[in-house]
């Protein structure tokens, strides 16, 4: 989240992390829960920052979209910090996946 722009290598870095062991993604749900939350408390780049490594662990299939059921997005449950951050997320997917594959 320090960096000033995203580096792909802490994504290579936590999915190897996750794949080599369950614990780590069940740490990295729990993070993505947890900052997803708390999202309105970080600055924009670290918004980025954070959406760009999410995003990348679920377009390489690491972590589970079940965690999806967590998110509600209505105008009174989200803040404009939580929907920077889905903007964000959902493009990086939709770049990397594929608008079909992500629909799907």
């Amino acid at each position: 989240m320090m960096e000033r722009i995203y580096q792909s290598f802490f994504g290579l870095l936590a999915e190897r992390f996750c794949l080599v062991d369950e614990k780590f993604k069940e740490l990295f749900i729990q993070a993505f829960l947890n900052q997803y939350n708390n999202i309105f408390k970080q600055e924009a780049n670290k918004i980025r920052n954070l959406a760009h490594i999410f995003g990348h662990l679920f377009w390489r299939k690491v972590l589970d979209w079940k965690v999806f059921q967590a998110i509600r997005l209505t105008p009174d449950s989200t803040t404009a910090a939580a929907r920077m951050f889905l903007k964000i997320f959902l493009k990086d997917l939709a770049e990397n996946m594929g608008i079909n594959n992500l629909v799907q």
